[in-house]
């Protein structure tokens, strides 16, 4: 039974690299608004009922690459919560799983799709501030949720523009520019905030 799960399971991968490779082919061809799902199951050389068991609509596919990316290491809680201590959240953003995957990632955000990619960003803000509900006093939470915010957004479109431009200054100068616009936005010491909303840290991984 494990080895046919395993099977499919790598069915699956492949069918789902089959579908992004032609969308993204397709991309070459046409505008993404005018590609369907039609467009691409025949690039794949699939059965379109194939491609409703993996996504529910071309954005979808798009969206889940972004998600693929990011997720197994864009977000690590490390909640402490020991009494006295501050609890410290750390966000992990893996630039160099994005540089491995510049040229697909700009091409997304030179085309009409450009918005996928920020959805994806947004959704890592709602995960976050959803694991965080009910242990940041609500009288301080919607604070909270506009630092999360500011810190992953922020960070995505320096990314973004740095990988939409091909990458102009070296990667040592955006970590640094990611670096310094987190320790910005840190609480000051003298405010209530500073003890109540967990310290957030962003981690940036250039190794693949």
């Amino acid at each position: 039974m494990k080895e046919k799960s395993n099977a499919n399971n790598r069915q699956v991968k492949r069918t789902r690299s089959w579908i992004f490779e032609a969308l993204m082919l397709l991309m070459d061809e046409k505008p993404y608004n005018e590609i369907s799902v039609s467009d691409i199951v025949e690039k794949a050389g699939i059965a379109r009922q194939t491609f409703y068991r993996s996504y529910n609509n071309k954005d979808d596919v798009i969206l889940q690459f972004f998600e693929g990316q990011f997720k197994p290491h864009l977000v690590k809680i490390e909640n402490t919560f020991r009494e006295g201590e501050r609890s410290v959240m750390e966000m992990t953003i893996p630039l160099g799983q994005v540089i491995k995957h510049a040229d697909i990632i700009k091409k997304i955000l030179n085309s009409d799709a450009e918005h996928l990619g920020y959805a994806a960003a947004r959704k890592n803000e709602t995960i976050i501030n959803d694991l965080y509900m009910g242990k940041v006093p609500k009288d301080i939470q919607i604070i909270f949720n506009y630092i999360v915010n500011y810190k992953n957004y922020g960070a995505t479109r320096l990314i973004c523009d740095w990988i939409k431009d091909d990458m102009p200054v070296p990667v040592e100068t955006i970590t640094g520019l990611i670096r310094q616009m987190a320790i910005s936005f840190d609480m000051p010491e003298h405010t209530v905030y500073k003890t109540a909303i967990p310290h957030i840290v962003l981690n940036i991984q250039t190794e693949e």
